[in-house]
């Protein structure tokens, strides 16, 4: 059996968006309500975060099969894999709910349909600032869709590189 290697780049990347989100939780719990005699559920998501204007607010979006993660400081924003095709519309109500006008940064970590296959829907649904997105091509017609988008909106891909550093609001 051959093992693949993993990128030390990417997997140092992991490590450490996922020490920034467990830093900020340990420091700033989200304060639930009691909706149940089952225990501490917040009504809603937006309800449950609207008291951090200023903070870094993390949310795991539920698209089923995949990914996306939304990163907000201040006013802006960055969206991490916006999910498969199937779950766009779980995708755009919640980012309609956080009241977004902007992605400042769409970050697609691979080109599989699961992580870009709700790409084409925020691009033609919000202005997007930049683009990121490994140097890695695929054959499907998503990728392809995500790429004909991207030049749609007359936007340039960039390859993140090691040591690369990001700005969010404050």
């Amino acid at each position: 059996m051959v093992r693949r290697r993993r990128s030390g780049k990417g997997v140092a990347g992991l490590i450490l968006c996922f020490a920034v989100i467990a830093v900020f939780y340990i420091l700033h719990p989200v304060e639930t309500k009691d909706n149940s005699p089952g225990g501490n559920v917040p009504t809603s998501a937006v309800e449950a975060l609207s008291d951090l204007d200023g903070d870094l607010v993390v949310s795991f979006i539920d698209v089923g099969q995949g990914d996306s993660i939304l990163l907000e400081q201040g006013e802006e924003t960055m969206l991490i894999d916006c999910g498969p095709a199937s779950s766009q519309g779980q995708l755009l109500d919640y980012l309609s709910e956080r009241e977004l006008d902007t992605i400042d940064y769409l970050v697609l970590t691979h080109p599989h349909e699961d992580h870009i296959g709700g790409a084409v829907a925020i691009l033609e649904s919000y202005p997007v600032e930049a683009v990121y997105m490994p140097d890695k091509t695929h054959t499907t017609s998503t990728y392809g869709d995500t790429l004909d988008a991207i030049r749609n909106q007359q936007l340039t891909v960039t390859t993140a590189q090691a040591g690369d550093r990001f700005s969010l609001g404050d």
